[in-house]
């Protein structure tokens, strides 16, 4: 499964990303098979959780479901290299933001719709590469016409042309993440901002001097709605945390109860 994963995103650091055969408690009521998370507390770590009942890494569903959720891990990491504290990272900002700008709803959410363009979803990549035939090609025994060895220029020419990423550079796949566009097309009425922009930025000398009071607030819209969504992750991310501990002490209590009725029930019976 990680082979498959580093051949269809070769840049994503699978050493910064585990996987979890089981959804986390907060998020078991969604309908999702699959959720991608950063780290509750460490920095750069990503997980992904895959619920039990879609765990099939060896089918083709299962294995697509794991690779939309792994070209998340990879947004994660290219959203401003993957800085951050626990969930309090550029992505779950951008990813709540872009959620909002998208009307709360997730069909259509950019971030998800790359995604199952990728995997996850009929007609994406990896099913076209599915039915290509391409998921059999056994590289490590590849060879030539006449049973001769292929060098690893031929092998890469091959890689190239089966790739699931890009047909010229399968070694360059991205997620689409532009933090700070993504971010700025996620503000509400920023279309119209954004073409007056341009059509100020395309004029020269100093003609653009008159625009330049809505290009500060342009500016400063897009630092503002990043602050607001950042106040939201961290508030949201304080909540997590507070839920973990409060359910992690209850459920050390309950255990500590039980085994405390337990002796007492044997004393009892002694």
């Amino acid at each position: 499964m990680r082979q498959t994963i580093q051949t269809f995103l070769p840049n994503l650091d699978l050493d910064r990303v585990s996987f979890h055969r089981a959804m986390p408690h907060l998020f078991s009521w969604l309908p999702h098979g699959g959720i991608t998370l950063p780290h509750l507390w460490r920095s750069r770590r990503t997980r992904i959780y895959v619920a039990r009942r879609y765990w099939r890494p060896a089918s083709r569903g299962g294995l697509g479901l794991i690779l939309h959720e792994a070209l998340h891990a990879q947004q994660v990491q290219d959203c401003l290299l993957g800085w951050g504290w626990g969930p309090l990272r550029p992505f779950v900002i951008l990813y709540l933001a872009a959620w909002a700008g998208n009307g709360f709803r997730y069909v259509g959410h950019p971030m998800e719709v790359d995604a199952y363009r990728f995997a996850g979803s009929a007609g994406s990549r990896f099913e076209c590469w599915c039915d290509s035939g391409a998921t059999s090609i056994p590289w490590d025994r590849l060879a030539g016409p006449h049973g001769e060895p292929l060098d690893d220029d031929e092998l890469r020419r091959l890689r190239e042309e089966c790739s699931p990423a890009s047909a010229s550079s399968p070694g360059r796949e991205r997620s689409a993440v532009v933090a700070h566009r993504d971010l700025a097309h996620s503000i509400p009425g920023w279309r119209g901002l954004e073409s007056l922009l341009r059509r100020s930025l395309d004029l020269t000398a100093w003609a653009w001097l008159p625009a330049l009071p809505a290009i500060l607030v342009g500016a400063c819209t897009v630092v503002l709605w990043g602050l607001f969504w950042g106040t939201v992750t961290a508030i949201l991310w304080s909540g997590i945390v507070v839920v973990e501990l409060v359910g992690g002490a209850v459920a050390l209590f309950l255990r500590l109860l039980a085994g405390l009725v337990g002796k007492v029930g044997a004393l009892l019976a002694g």
